[in-house]
């Protein structure tokens, strides 16, 4: 059985951050994953052509492409739009036609912002509607390993 656990690795000795379950002597096979972001050019040496023969690149290419959004919607011109200013409405329909976007972030932004407002349950109900003019790009799916991943950077209003 096996399990995942933190360590801090001090004076040439790993030591556990959280508890474990082993019997004094019992050996363990330990990977080294460091949790510091790696600095200089090598982690690009290391994954240079590391989808070569995997992946269709240009099937991928092409549902990126048919799937591109022409513009990303900033979350603070979703809250122009609910606070009523006309002009950024008036924009966003002129635009919709070619296909807009709002990330992921931008998402969760809002609903933090509905969620902490004066009346959130009538600011939730505001973005429950203009969220259901939009379909998500963000799915779960399947990666080689068999384990759940997160597909799509985006959600997509539907085009007129």
């Amino acid at each position: 059985m096996g399990s995942t656990i933190r360590a801090r690795f001090s004076h040439g000795t790993l030591k556990p951050l959280e508890a474990v379950e082993l019997r004094e002597g019992d050996e363990v096979t330990i990977t080294i994953v460091s949790s510091r972001a790696e600095s200089g050019g090598d982690w690009l040496d290391r994954t240079a052509g590391g989808w070569a023969g995997l992946v269709d690149t240009e099937e991928l290419k092409r549902e990126i492409y048919d799937s591109r959004l022409i513009f990303l919607i900033d979350t603070d011109w979703v809250i122009d739009h609910f606070n009523g200013v006309t002009q950024v409405t008036r924009r966003l329909k002129e635009l919709q036609p070619q296909g807009l976007g709002l990330s992921v972030v931008s998402a969760a932004e809002l609903w933090e912002g509905a969620y902490f407002s004066r009346d959130p349950k009538r600011s939730q109900e505001t973005l429950e509607g203009f969220s259901r003019a939009w379909t998500s790009l963000v799915s779960m799916r399947k990666s080689a390993n068999g384990s759940d991943s997160f597909v799509g950077p985006c959600v997509n209003a539907d085009r007129k």
